[in-house]
C-alpha cells in the first residue's frame, strides 16, 4: 500500500505537460507560529516570494488562523490572509483528513479561497500529501501535488508539485526545506517556475 501511494504521488508530481512552457526561477521563505490548546490551535504565518530569476518580488503575505481538531484524523482551520503586493484580502477555510500507517501519513486537504481586491474570486485548492518519519533521525521527507480550480467557470488555474523534507530539530523548532515546481496558466502560454523554499516552524 505504501509503495502504491508513493508511486501515485510521483506520477502526479511528474504529470507536468511536455508542451512548450515559459520557464522561471524563484524562491520562497516563511515563518509559522503555532500554539495549541488540546484540540484548539491558533497561529500566525508570514511569507515572502521572489520570481523573475530572483530579480523581482512576486508577493508577500501575512496570515492569522484558528483551528479545531475534532478527531485524530480530521482537522479544520479558518484563516485570514493579507497579500501586500496586490492589496488582496483572503478568507480561507481549510479541512484536512489524514490517514496513518506506521511512520507513513497521507493527507487530503481541501482549501477554499475567497479573495477580495478590486473584484471577488473563488478558488478551490485540492492537495494530496504523503510524509514519512524516518526513525532515529531528524528527517521527515514529504511529497505532494496540489491543483487550483476556479469556481467561476475558468477551470484549472495552476498546480504545485512539491518534494522536500522537514528537519525536526527539537519538539518546538523545525525547518521545512523543499523544491516546488509551480505550473500556472498565462494569457498566451503556461509558465513553469522552479522554486526553492525554506520554512521555519515554531510551536508552543
Amino acid at each position: 500500500m505504501k509503495k502504491n501511494i508513493i508511486a501515485l504521488l510521483l506520477i502526479c508530481c511528474n504529470s507536468i505537460a511536455y508542451s512548450q512552457v515559459k520557464t522561471d526561477f524563484g524562491a520562497r521563505g516563511h515563518i509559522d507560529f503555532i500554539k495549541s490548546y488540546d484540540k484548539v490551535l491558533i497561529g500566525a504565518h508570514t511569507e515572502y516570494r521572489a520570481n523573475n530569476y530572483l530579480r523581482s518580488t512576486d508577493n508577500w503575505f501575512v496570515a492569522v488562523n484558528g483551528g479545531y481538531t475534532p478527531t485524530k484524523w480530521l482537522s479544520t482551520i479558518l484563516q485570514y490572509e493579507y497579500w501586500g503586493y496586490t492589496n488582496t484580502h483572503k478568507i480561507v477555510p481549510i479541512i484536512t483528513g489524514t490517514l496513518k500507517s506506521g511512520d507513513l501519513s497521507v493527507a487530503l486537504r481541501e482549501k477554499y479561497e475567497l479573495a477580495i481586491d478590486n473584484k471577488t474570486t473563488h478558488t478551490l485548492r485540492s492537495r494530496i500529501r504523503a510524509a514519512y518519519n524516518i526513525k532515529n533521525t531528524i528527517f521527515s521527507p514529504h511529497i505532494s501535488y496540489e491543483f487550483f480550480n476556479s469556481l467561476e467557470g475558468r477551470g484549472w488555474l495552476r498546480s504545485y508539485h512539491i518534494i522536500g523534507t522537514i528537519l525536526n530539530f527539537t519538539e518546538h523548532h523545525s525547518l521545512d526545506v523543499f523544491y516546488l515546481y509551480h505550473l500556472y496558466r498565462g494569457e498566451d502560454s503556461d509558465t513553469g517556475c522552479h522554486i526553492i523554499g525554506v520554512g521555519y516552524n515554531i510551536t508552543f
